[in-house]
């Protein structure tokens, strides 16, 4: 949630218009103020395969492709170009990371200390 809220802060102060802007595409074009940079479909796509990678890593298989797909699908039908996937993951797998290791500690402390109650 943290990483799709920072990609729409994102969009709003980039505002970057959507290549299906220019030309016909594959896939209906959002509507206009609906900016492309950075792509909240790659964001959430790399945020829950990283989240899932550093939960069992072992899964890497199945997410990544998954992730990956999402990503090359939002430019082969036309909606964002490769620098607006490529931030959207890059923003979704810092955001995850760094949440994942502030919230580590805490963790931690409540599986050792086990359920409250």
């Amino acid at each position: 949630m943290l990483a799709y809220g920072a990609s729409e802060v994102l969009k709003v102060l980039v505002r970057d218009e959507r290549p299906c802007r220019a030309v016909d595409v594959l896939a209906t074009c959002p509507a206009e103020g609906d900016w492309a940079w950075p792509s909240n479909h790659a964001t959430i796509a790399a945020a829950l395969a990283t989240a899932v990678v550093l939960m069992v890593p072992q899964w890497w298989r199945y997410v990544v492709p998954v992730a990956g797909a999402v990503v090359v699908g939002r430019v082969v039908v036309g909606v964002h170009d490769i620098a607006d996937v490529a931030a959207g993951a890059a923003l979704g797998i810092a955001v995850t990371v760094v949440v994942a290791r502030l919230l580590a500690p805490l963790v931690a402390a409540l599986l050792v200390r086990g359920p409250v109650g």
